[in-house]
């Protein structure tokens, strides 16, 4: 039997599988994160969840920059 969570955990699993591809054999550069809201993604602060979406942000900027897909 399949209890609620882990079936609803399930709805993201695609976009695990996006976070999860190589680079450079899947992707040039890591383009997708994800992470877990919880049960309740309500009770996630505003500045968890800024932290959290954003965070690897500066890490692809600097890879984007290396491959040229990004100029500036």
């Amino acid at each position: 039997m399949v209890r609620d969570h882990e079936a609803l955990s399930r709805q993201f699993d695609f976009l695990r599988k996006l976070d999860e591809l190589a680079v450079p054999d899947r992707r040039v550069v890591d383009n997708a994160g994800f992470f877990h809201a919880g049960s309740d993604p309500r009770k996630v602060s505003d500045a968890e969840l800024y932290d959290r979406l954003v965070g690897e942000y500066p890490k692809w900027l600097v890879a984007a920059r290396a491959r040229g897909i990004v100029r500036a």
